[in-house]
């Protein structure tokens, strides 16, 4: 997504996808935030905006000093799950970005991929050898 994607557009986007965040790319494809369900969340609850045609960059700026915000963490195609696992712990977040050397986003791995990597791929080699 870029800042300038409507609200309404972010939320089919999360529905579509099953994904639970957008990285926001500048023009130049780098990611400069991240908006996420619980962000719609919380700004429902709060009652900040009932307009869904508002742009994600203006309904960040709804988002308060306090509010948690767990960050853009990134790493490189590249890195072991190792060097992955690592980042994500030491940050506390959900998801890193995925990265090229000149900082445009790549893709994305979540904790839930790399759960499904760990726990799911090793039963399903199991289960395709047994067959």
């Amino acid at each position: 997504a870029t800042p300038k994607t409507p609200i309404i557009k972010a939320l089919n986007m999360f529905v579509d996808h099953h994904i639970s965040a957008l990285p926001i790319c500048d023009a130049d494809g780098r990611v400069i935030n991240i908006y996420a369900k619980f962000d719609v969340i919380n700004l429902a609850a709060e009652k900040t905006y009932n307009d869904l045609d508002i742009t994600i960059e203006q309904a960040l700026q709804h988002k308060t000093q306090e509010s948690w915000f767990e960050g853009v963490v990134t790493c490189k195609k590249n890195d072991t799950l190792e060097v992955v696992i690592e980042k994500i712990v030491k940050a506390e977040v959900h998801r890193l970005i995925v990265v090229d050397d000149e900082q445009r986003m790549f893709g994305v791995v979540s904790l839930s991929d790399i759960l499904n990597y760990l726990i799911l791929k090793p039963f399903g080699d199991f289960v395709s050898k047994k067959s």
